[in-house]
């Protein structure tokens, strides 16, 4: 047996207020949050298959990485039973509790489910959703390989450090990179599509495949972002995305590049807390922009060009 306190601090599992005085409760794992949750070993090269069973007050719902294959009551507490997971790193497990609001669509027989906990921002899900069914679609054929779970949740979370992030069929993501609201601009709809299409990509290159150590997070996210351009091409061609890729990812390292805190893409990480300085541009623009270059040398060399 173990007890714990859900935490303020937006890592681990923490308190996500939003207008109106309530808040749900999320989780923030990448990279060493799940420790705080859970006694587990916390290491992205440590893989286990885990099963979920959360009791809840009757009014709130439960969100986690597969979906419930039981629900019950015991008393006066709500109980969810969950799917067995995939063999995943515990830094891309995921619960959520409160009370959701969704909307769902379906594709190749895969559930996708936007969730937030303010039920006005509902009808703003349209275009994150529409967007995910193309990705899922694309990365399948791409890959090769199906996407290994039956759901995937989009999750609004009101309060959050990150942008987004790749929990296994359960991602998050802070309101700016997956909300789009009635006059929307296109610069608001590109981040969205670029931030869903990159997490979605985690769903195999990180979740399914994932680093040994930290010292790998450049491709792991370089790959993400390199991805998500080559998704947004297919989806959104009239985009010029390649464009908007050379001046917001490579250009945007460079500038990052120029500094004396720079530091190489592949980066010795001694201690697991090192781990949260290297999420920057170098890890995710300069990494992508050295993938895009090495592809297009080996398209090039394959079809008899110079």
């Amino acid at each position: 047996m173990f007890e714990g306190r859900v935490s303020d601090r937006l890592l681990g599992i923490y308190r996500a207020p939003y207008g109106g005085g309530g808040y749900m409760i999320t989780t923030q794992f990448e990279p060493t949050g799940a420790r705080y949750f859970i006694p587990c070993v916390d290491h992205p090269a440590a893989k286990a298959r885990f099963r979920f069973r959360v009791s809840v007050d009757g009014d709130y719902d439960v969100i986690f990485n597969t979906p419930p294959v039981r629900v019950y009551w015991d008393g006066p507490w709500k109980v969810f039973e969950f799917a067995e997971t995939p063999r995943m790193s515990t830094y891309l497990l995921y619960l959520g509790i409160g009370r959701f609001f969704e909307s769902r669509d379906r594709v190749g027989g895969i559930d996708v489910i936007f969730a937030t906990p303010i039920r006005d921002r509902v009808e703003d899900s349209r275009f994150a959703l529409d967007v995910a069914k193309g990705v899922l679609e694309f990365y399948s054929n791409y890959f090769g390989i199906p996407y290994p779970l039956p759901k995937l949740h989009l999750i609004h979370v009101p309060e959050f450090a990150a942008g987004a992030m790749e929990n296994w069929g359960a991602i998050t993501f802070r309101e700016t990179a997956l909300l789009v609201g009635k006059g929307s601009t296109e610069l608001t709809k590109r981040r969205v599509a670029e931030v869903v299409a990159h997490e979605i990509a985690h769903q195999w290159f990180g979740n399914l495949v994932t680093m040994h150590w930290w010292d790998d997070l450049w491709l792991n996210e370089s790959f993400a972002t390199f991805m998500s351009y080559k998704a947004m091409d297919k989806l959104f061609s009239e985009w010029g995305v390649w464009y908007r890729f050379l001046a917001d990812e490579t250009t945007g390292s460079m500038l990052r590049d120029s500094l004396m805190s720079t530091h190489p893409v592949h980066v010795p990480i001694s201690s697991e807390e090192e781990a949260f300085e290297i999420f920057d541009d170098i890890s995710y623009g300069k990494g992508a922009s050295l993938l895009r270059m090495l592809e297009t040398t080996l398209v090039r060399r394959t079809s008899g060009g110079a």
